[in-house]
């Protein structure tokens, strides 16, 4: 189930199961697994690939610039790196995880089965 109100990029690709709540943004370049879930008022920015099972909570914010002072004047939403989420993953209310920094390598991972709790 999708709410009425979250704002869906066209390019996005979510499995035919996903549900995402109310008022939540979904950008360009995110791609969701089978069986995730997306709480409301939650930001999922691309480059961001979230597997399968995945449980997001309220108010995260997902796949955003890094936040790397170094960097700051050379990345932009074209070059800034990735974001790979793994399976049945719980990532609960308030949480950031940004994109990997070209400089750490380009890529922030997550694997399988991590829970991590609110504001991290």
């Amino acid at each position: 189930m999708i709410h009425a109100t979250a704002l869906i990029a066209d390019d996005a690709i979510l499995a035919d199961d996903v549900s995402v709540g109310a008022y939540s943004i979904i950008d360009s370049q995110v791609s969701i697994g089978a069986g995730s879930r997306v709480g409301p008022h939650t930001v999922i920015k691309g480059p961001t690939q979230i597997g399968c099972n995945n449980e997001i909570f309220q108010f995260c914010s997902i796949g955003e610039l890094p936040q790397d002072k170094q960097c700051r004047h050379s990345i932009s939403a074209n070059n800034s790196g990735c974001l790979i989420i793994g399976d049945d993953n719980t990532i609960r209310e308030y949480c950031t995880i940004n994109r990997g920094t070209l400089a750490g390598g380009g890529q922030t991972t997550i694997g399988n089965d991590n829970f991590f709790m609110a504001y991290v």
